[in-house]
């Protein structure tokens, strides 16, 4: 894809991983890692960032927020399964 702010992105980018191919491409990058369930190297800090591990709870674990033992909702509604809100507002 081209992108007219690849070399800015790039310059702003903290992803490590050397051989991504969208890095500095934006929307391919988080397109790529919501499929995976994960969220891209900006939302990181450079130390977490090391670590490779895109996962929501690792970002939920450094930043210090609780996470819970059940399944994330997003999770649930990304795959299309609605759980925890399902009845809501319902009669």
């Amino acid at each position: 894809m081209n992108c007219s702010n690849k070399q800015k992105n790039i310059d702003d980018c903290n992803c490590s991983y050397e051989p991504c191919a969208r890095k500095g491409v934006c929307c391919e990058c988080v397109r790529y890692h919501r499929k995976n369930l994960e969220l891209p190297a900006c939302y990181f800090s450079s130390d977490a960032e090391k670590t490779y591990d895109r996962s929501i709870n690792h970002f939920l674990k450094v930043n210090k927020t609780e996470v819970p033992e059940e399944r994330c909702p997003a999770q649930d509604s990304i795959h299309g399964r609605s759980s925890w809100h399902s009845d809501k507002g319902r009669k």
